[in-house]
């Protein structure tokens, strides 16, 4: 089960999450591009203008040490995906990955007497098959994170 509820749990702190599993995502994609993170705010986009800014690639690769949850907005990742041209999947995967981090941002503000316990990797497993079944995704195939 992806969630229980545990009585008298103290709540994950920010520094016992692991780090920003978007940017885990977006690096591990861009490493099989043959690329960094830190290479993002070096790449130009049609019109010659930095894809993204400097302190937006410093923030994401600060938050793969810290915890910390900053992810791209959609214009700057519609760049990214146009720019490296990401294949379905991999985009799938940056998708999924945007949401399971919002859920691992809220989490770690989530104080209480009872917690719920929701490790962040089984979110963006549950939000990539999902994504995976939608229509318009039919033709891909069973793909385990």
């Amino acid at each position: 089960m992806l969630m229980q509820e545990v009585q008298g749990a103290k709540p994950a702190t920010r520094s016992e999450m692991r780090g920003n599993i978007f940017a885990r995502e977006l690096a591990d994609i861009l490493q099989a591009h043959g690329l960094r993170l830190g290479q993002l705010d070096n790449l130009r986009d049609e019109y010659g203008g930095r894809l993204l800014h400097p302190e937006t690639v410093r923030r994401l690769q600060h938050s793969l040490k810290f915890p910390l949850y900053p992810i791209l907005s959609s214009h700057d990742l519609d760049r990214v995906i146009e720019r490296i041209g990401l294949s379905t999947v991999e985009q799938l995967r940056l998708q999924a990955a945007r949401i399971a981090a919002v859920v691992q941002r809220e989490l770690t503000k989530t104080p209480g007497k009872y917690t719920i316990l929701i490790e962040p990797t089984d979110v963006f497993e549950v939000c990539f098959a999902s994504l995976c079944k939608r229509p318009g995704n039919s033709s891909l195939p069973e793909i385990a994170p």
